[in-house]
């Protein structure tokens, strides 16, 4: 079963708020991060620990950082990876792109539920914030897709040696 339709699958799920790398990644109760490492997993996506350390990617930000490769939006597949931020210097949800510009993600109001990504993210802007001290990286959202299941034939091509 691919992402799509594993995802699909846990549309209305119970959600919550992140808490903790050890809890929200379960059928009992998604956070954003943990519904997609969840889904990744049962569809037999591997996922590499954080850096320097033995738990896996759990968070937006480490799956940005460290999971798959970047893709440009015109490009993006339905079961792409598709991220937001609200504080325009790291990613802060993540949700898996359908198609037809629909995403499904864990909302704390209704669960697990599709939404249009022009509509969510158009209310939802990074916010600029220098009083805090931190870089304005992105000042749109979504801020960017990350593919992490291709084919063996699909894979890039080595550099030269």
């Amino acid at each position: 079963m691919g992402i799509v339709e594993t995802a699909l699958k846990y549309e209305g799920f119970p959600t919550m708020k992140y808490q903790d790398p050890d809890v929200g990644n379960t059928p009992k109760a998604f956070d954003c991060s943990g519904f997609v490492q969840w889904v990744l997993l049962e569809s037999g996506i591997a996922i590499p620990n954080v850096p320097g350390t033995d738990r896996m990617l759990r968070h937006a930000a480490n799956f940005f950082d460290s999971l798959g490769f970047y893709i440009h939006e015109e490009c993006r597949e339905p079961g792409d990876l598709l991220f937001m931020s609200r504080v325009g210097y790291r990613p802060t949800h993540v949700a898996v792109y359908l198609g037809d510009d629909e995403m499904i993600h864990v909302t704390r109001k209704t669960g697990v539920a599709r939404a249009v990504i022009s509509d969510y993210c158009g209310e939802r802007q990074p916010k600029f914030r220098p009083e805090k001290g931190y870089p304005q990286i992105y000042v749109r959202n979504p801020i960017g897709y990350k593919r992490v299941e291709i084919s063996p034939g699909d894979r890039p091509q080595e550099p030269h040696q």
